[in-house]
């Protein structure tokens, strides 16, 4: 079964990420869930508050060889905060062109459950230098966007929050 808030496929009676109780209605009853929406809102509204995103950033030093120093996260809020806007990445990043895709990985923690983390591959674009920006949208979902100084940017497709 799917859940009506978060999307999660479960079995059992309470969705096991964000609590939603099983709400039996008939298939395609769009009555039904009409009458089910401020519900259901109110519901992802309270959830969306205990879900925060941060992104990875790593760190090396360049000598004779490139020697990895370590990796840091950056908040970036909670998705209540960050539904249907996108937030950009103060920090400028190096890219290195020849790439075809940029991997990027978003942490997510949902109430006190571990984090867990999605990696996305984004487009690369060609400039030395890129900004990073996350959108998120009102279906739990978030895309992930390149772009360099001058505005030409790439965007990943939309993928769920909610693992």
């Amino acid at each position: 079964m799917k859940c009506l808030v978060c999307g999660k496929e479960y079995n059992g009676n309470e969705c096991p990420v964000c609590g939603f109780p099983v709400v039996n209605i008939t298939v395609n009853d769009e009555e039904g869930l009409k009458a089910l929406r401020p519900t259901i809102d109110a519901h992802r509204a309270e959830f969306e508050k205990n879900i925060e995103l941060s992104l990875l950033s790593y760190t090396y030093e360049v000598g004779n060889r490139i020697e990895p120093q370590g990796e840091e996260r950056i908040p970036l809020g909670r998705v209540s905060q960050l539904s249907g806007q996108t937030v950009w990445l103060d920090t400028e990043f190096t890219n290195v062109v020849q790439r075809k895709t940029i991997p990027v990985t978003l942490c997510v923690t949902v109430r006190n459950r571990p984090e867990y983390r999605i990696n996305v591959n984004a487009a690369n674009i060609l400039s030395d230098t890129i900004r990073v920006g996350i959108c998120v949208n009102s279906s739990l979902q978030f895309c992930v966007i390149i772009q360099d100084s001058s505005g030409i940017s790439s965007r990943s497709e939309f993928m769920p929050i909610v693992q």
